[in-house]
Formats: structure tokens, C-alpha cells, sequence
């Protein structure tokens, strides 16, 4: 039996972190998403609430009464409620999908919200406290939810500097626990762009901790995307 090839490493990428610092704050709030009239976000808002205090809840009084009352809600907001198909038609028709963001989207109930800053020099802040919902090891971020708040920011700083792509490759480097229920600063900047090839590297720290560093490369995307958001548009219609 041949023996099973190895695929060799790439190198562990050099962060630049002067940049990066968490200290350097006051840039100008962007990607922020003002209240709707539906009222969708203030929805989202109470079922996040909901989403903290039952994450290993402990109650001192009887659930049932109250799940009751959750289920009703659930039930007529299901009935009143667009097919997902047809949600993510309009969403796609509308350019609406950063409200839909599994990190910065005010009608995602998964997302903390971040809110970034813009400073100067084109690095992306924001500012967060995670709550046991995103905890893996005790008392630390799970490590999956460090990688998507990386994806998350690397993407918008490329969007916001005039080059964007999708994900190739995000190599994070865990440098210590990120924790839950402290506040921690995620960064990130564009740092090349060769082409289609678009490189960007981001850090999270807590207070002056260093927590992780990660370096993506993203690639702008050729006509299969836009066909995709396409055939969504034209997706089903209903109620």
C-alpha cells in the first residue's frame, strides 16, 4: 500500500500588530444599521435576551407557564411568517444582507452585534463583551466563534477598502483564551492585493492580552456568485 501523501503547511503568517493595537479608538462608527419601522430588530433584541439568560439557565421559578407563552409567540410569528426562500430572495434583491450577519446583523439572533469603527488608517474596530452562548473551554470564546469574528471583520475591512473577495484561507493562531464575560477588541486591516488575491490580518486582545491573530486571503469572486444572488432574486413568492 502506497504510503497517503502529506499536504505541506503553508508558513505561519508574520502579523503586523502595531496597527492592530486595541487602544487605538475614536475612529468614525461604520456599518451601523438604523432601527426599521417593522420593528424586527427590537424583536431580535428580546429574543436575544431570551438566548443569554437560558444558555445553561438556572431559574428559581416554574418554566412551564413561561414556555407556554414563548411557544404562543413562536407559534404566531411562524404563521405570519415568509418561507425562508422568500426571505432570502428579498434580502438578495434588496442588497439587505448585512442586517443578516452572523456578527454584525441587528435581525440575526446569533449575532453579539459588533459595531465597528473606521480609524485613520483604514484598520476596522469593534468593541465586545460575548456572553456564555458563545463559550467553548470554561470560560473562553469557543474557538469557532473567534474565527467567524475574524471572517467577519477581515471581511468588511477589504469591503470598505475597495477590494472584497470570498474566504480562501483563514489561518488563526489561538495565542491565549479569549475570554467570555470581558470585554475584548477585534481589529482588522486590508494588508495586500495582488489581482484578484486580497490579503487582510486581524487580532483580538483582551485589555493588553494578546488573545489571537489571524491572516486571511480572499479571492473576488468570478460569475458564479452573481449568479447565485440571480437565481435567489428570482426565487419563489409568497405571503
Amino acid at each position: 500500500m502506497s504510503e497517503p501523501s502529506v499536504v505541506p503547511r503553508r508558513d505561519r503568517p508574520t502579523v503586523a500588530l502595531g496597527p492592530l493595537v486595541p487602544g487605538r479608538g475614536g475612529g468614525e462608527p461604520i456599518d451601523r444599521i438604523d432601527d426599521d419601522e417593522a420593528g424586527l430588530f427590537a424583536l431580535v433584541e428580546q429574543v436575544r435576551r431570551i438566548r443569554a439568560l437560558t444558555t445553561g439557565g438556572l431559574f428559581d421559578t416554574d418554566l412551564a407557564p413561561l414556555t407556554d407563552r414563548v411557544r404562543e409567540v413562536a407559534d404566531r410569528l411562524e404563521a405570519a411568517s415568509a418561507s425562508p426562500e422568500r426571505r432570502q430572495s428579498v434580502t438578495w434583491s434588496t442588497w439587505d444582507f448585512l442586517t443578516n450577519c452572523p456578527v454584525v446583523g441587528r435581525s440575526n439572533v446569533l449575532a453579539p452585534p459588533l459595531g465597528f469603527e473606521m480609524l485613520g488608517d483604514g484598520t476596522l474596530r469593534a468593541e465586545v463583551t460575548l456572553g456564555l452562548e458563545y463559550q467553548g473551554p470554561p470560560a473562553c470564546v469557543h474557538g469557532g466563534v473567534v474565527s467567524l469574528l475574524f471572517d467577519a471583520v477581515l471581511g468588511r475591512v477589504n469591503y470598505h477598502a475597495g477590494s472584497t473577495g470570498m474566504t480562501v484561507y483563514l489561518d488563526v493562531d489561538y495565542r491565549s483564551p479569549t475570554p467570555i464575560l470581558e470585554p475584548i477588541v477585534v481589529t482588522g486591516r486590508q494588508v495586500r492585493v495582488d489581482g484578484r488575491k486580497i490579503w487582510a490580518q486581524g487580532a483580538i486582545h483582551a485589555g493588553d492580552r494578546l488573545c489571537a491573530t489571524a491572516e486571511g486571503m480572499f479571492v473576488t469572486p468570478d460569475g458564479l456568485l452573481q449568479e447565485n444572488r440571480d437565481r435567489m432574486v428570482r426565487g419563489p413568492v409568497d405571503g
